[in-house]
């Protein structure tokens, strides 16, 4: 079109609004007869759609209705298609709607922006499904979005005006779209929206009954930990994260230390071996003759050479070695916060443990000790193992936690070896304890007795957890307190207040002294050992924070929640930098991080188990072998090659890595593993059934390996009906 053609436009809107002075004046001075206005149309057919597109933009002026309208257009046309291109079409109405709805925020149309919220509020929430919360939650977060004012600070308004919205769209379902959108009368508001804030990703498949599909988009995207629809998880999951291990960890500091060690033996080695020589030509040729001095030298320097070259050749294998291992080592990150130093005698004990690690494959698999508590009377709901195996805590539903020495206990079983069965409550010891003080402010050793009750909560038990140090413990109650309590005294030092529901897991960080909690308020809390407010609230699950876990970096904890998603913070910032929302409909049960911070497994209420990669964010696999919930899950000391789950049918069950061999093992059948991503992607392994472990009658609650890769677990014995056990009888 010429310029001529725009005035005669332009003189055609003014015409159709009545400003006839004003059309009169714009005639004139362009130059363009009014008459010419009326052989516009026949001129401009080719151009239709624009035409009509400007003149209905113009027409509208500044009304906020006209977004309404197109949207309504669009909906309708939608609607209208063939079922074979609706599937597809309607994967635009989504993002298309919260644009609108904040366009017309921005123009300060509040009564236009509600209307429709209110009229398409409801579709928007049901075509995703019950297992997209996020949307639910943005579409409530629209809801309070009502001014210009508050779309300048608000978090959700800054993500989606920086993000693109991603559509999967076969090529042709994509202009049909584009033909509608030029040749629609009132819909450029629409084509404004989708230009600027939608990005297609166009493929050629021919669209089919087979690929229908509704608002929610493509239901292959659970399978990649990222619903690609979800634009806060998009987002969220390209803020960057250092997965590293800290710098001067144990592990880095025992390949330090063994560096060192070898290099004195092979300087001394060499040094005896030359002081051996110049002995053997010395002093004993000068006095006894040429004879007896090469007699002597012979004698003398010949046994020595050949210890010091063997020391010396094992010295140098053994220091090359650690070289190699230590230029090998990964990138490590610089601690955010003051990490205290070890102790001298800890870190001699952890190198101790170290040394004597056993590595553990799905070739060459752990031994496994489980501890049954009996007499428990169904109140058991927590355990922990101390670092060094000595001792475990057990959360009960009467609210206390009780203490066992491992060595007192076996001790106490040999001298009462005309029992039977050791009851590990110790109901003979509730007389006595009864007239204790609450707090048990008197100092009681945990090693005078076989088990120390820690008095304090005032509801059940759900958590308990060592420092890395093994010198405090912490536990999690109904009552929404955090508890410090110091084993070796047998007392409690602080409880911590803040959380407003219960508190369902505490775990504590591997260096350092914070910890963290989750509770039924919504909120993780990261809290110091020294002060009783949080240092860090998080805040964005929109359910139960049900578990949380430490990063062995302590830059970042993971928490696992009953709107099934599993998100990592930054502990530094408070951020969510990445969330994993591929659980759908399960929620978890339990949590582990890997050795080498680069995964988190989580284990959930149906019996499944799911690894994901956190530096993409996306799952590994998926791994099915329980039946019902999974209760516990931990990862072996050193490279991780393991996975150790523990769940309700009685059965604890050893995962290994697919790339090692499982040769000579009894192996499982390989059917578990579901690798949801394309191969490449990640680095991380994927996981196969190895083993499986019968409890006799103890549902695991816990499992854990110790520094030399002991795998522990620990459950409470259940009697089994009348009718089970009459069942067993006769087979």
């Amino acid at each position: 079109m010429n310029e001529q053609d725009w005035n005669l436009i332009i003189l055609q809107y003014l015409k159709k609004k009545g400003f006839s002075e004003a059309e009169q004046a714009f005639s004139k001075a362009a130059g363009q007869p009014l008459r010419d206005v009326m052989s516009l149309s026949h001129r401009l057919e080719t151009h239709k759609g624009v035409v009509e597109h400007l003149v209905s933009h113009f027409s509208a002026d500044g009304d906020p209705q006209a977004p309404v309208d197109a949207f309504d257009k669009l909906v309708v046309w939608i609607d209208n298609s063939l079922d074979v291109y609706r599937g597809e079409l309607s994967r635009v109405l989504y993002p298309v709607f919260i644009h609108t709805y904040l366009d017309l925020v921005s123009r300060d149309a509040s009564a236009a922006a509600s209307s429709l919220l209110n009229k398409y509020r409801r579709r928007m929430a049901d075509a995703a499904g019950s297992g997209n919360r996020s949307r639910s939650q943005q579409l409530q977060e629209l809801q309070s979005i009502t001014s210009p004012q508050q779309m300048e600070t608000h978090r959700l308004v800054k993500q989606l005006a920086t993000a693109r919205h991603p559509v999967r769209m076969s090529s042709y379902c994509h202009d049909l779209l584009l033909y509608y959108l030029h040749t629609g009368p009132g819909m450029l508001p629409i084509s404004v929206v989708i230009s600027q804030h939608i990005s297609f990703e166009l493929s050629e498949m021919t669209p089919s009954l087979g690929h229908i599909e509704d608002e929610a988009g493509s239901g292959s995207d659970a399978d990649d930990g990222v619903d690609r629809d979800d634009m806060d998880a998009h987002a969220t999951n390209q803020t960057e994260v250092a997965l590293g291990l800290l710098q001067g960890n144990i592990e880095d500091l025992y390949i330090e230390d063994k560096h060192k060690s070898h290099a004195p033996v092979a300087s001394t080695a060499m040094d005896a071996d030359t002081a051996a020589i110049a002995t053997a030509s010395g002093e004993d040729g000068g006095q006894k003759g040429a004879a007896e001095g090469q007699q002597s030298t012979a004698g003398a320097s010949e046994p020595l050479t050949k210890k010091s070259k063997k020391e010396k050749e094992k010295a140098s294998l053994a220091a090359a070695a650690a070289e190699a291992k230590r230029k090998e080592r990964p990138e490590r990150v610089e601690p955010q916060h003051f990490v205290p130093p070890l102790a001298e005698e800890l870190t001699q004990q952890w190198f101790r443990d170290i040394e004597a690690r056993t590595e553990v494959s799905s070739s060459a698999l752990p031994s496994c000790c489980f501890f049954t508590f009996v007499n428990s009377k169904q109140s058991l709901t927590c355990t922990a193992f101390s670092r060094d195996a000595v001792h475990v805590a057990a959360g009960f539903t009467d609210s206390t936690i009780r203490l066992y020495d491992v060595q007192q206990l076996s001790s106490r079983r040999v001298q009462k070896q005309d029992s039977n069965m050791m009851d590990v409550d110790h109901e003979e010891d509730v007389e006595n304890e009864a007239n204790a003080s609450q707090h048990m402010s008197n100092a009681v050793s945990s090693t005078s007795r076989p088990c120390v009750r820690l008095h304090g909560h005032t509801a059940a038990v759900y958590s308990v957890d060592f420092s890395h140090d093994q010198r405090l413990m912490f536990s999690g109650s109904g009552d929404g307190t955090v508890r410090l309590w110091k084993p070796d005294l047998g007392c409690g030092l602080a409880a911590l207040h803040g959380h407003l529901l219960p508190v369902w897991d505490v775990a504590a960080s591997p260096h350092g002294w914070l910890l963290a909690s989750a509770s039924a308020d919504r909120t993780a809390r990261i809290w110091a050992s020294d002060a009783t407010k949080a240092v860090r609230i998080l805040s964005g699950h929109q359910s139960d924070v049900d578990l949380v876990r430490w990063h062995p970096n302590c830059h970042y904890v993971a928490t696992a929640s009953s709107d099934h998603s599993v998100r990592l913070w930054d502990v530094a910032s408070g951020q969510c930098v990445r969330l994993m929302a591929g659980l759908r409909n399960r929620t978890a049960t339990s949590m582990a991080m890997s050795p080498d911070g680069k995964q988190v497994a989580c284990g959930t209420d149906e019996g499944s188990i799911h690894v994901w990669d956190l530096g993409s964010a996306r799952r590994v696999c998926t791994l099915q072998g329980h039946v019902g919930a999974v209760w516990s899950l931990a990862y072996s000391s050193g490279a991780g090659a393991l996975i150790a789950s523990g769940g309700a049918d009685e059965t604890v069950r050893l995962w290994g890595n697919a790339e090692a061999s499982v040769e000579g093992s009894s192996a499982m059948p390989p059917t578990s593993s579901l690798p949801s991503m394309p191969p490449g992607t990640s680095s991380s392994p994927a996981y196969n059934p190895i083993k499986a472990f019968r409890t006799k009658s103890s549902a695991a609650v816990s499992v854990s390996f110790t520094a030399r890769n002991l795998l522990l677990g620990a459950g409470a014995f259940t009697l089994r009906s009348a009718t089970h056990r009459s069942l067993k009888s006769k087979k």
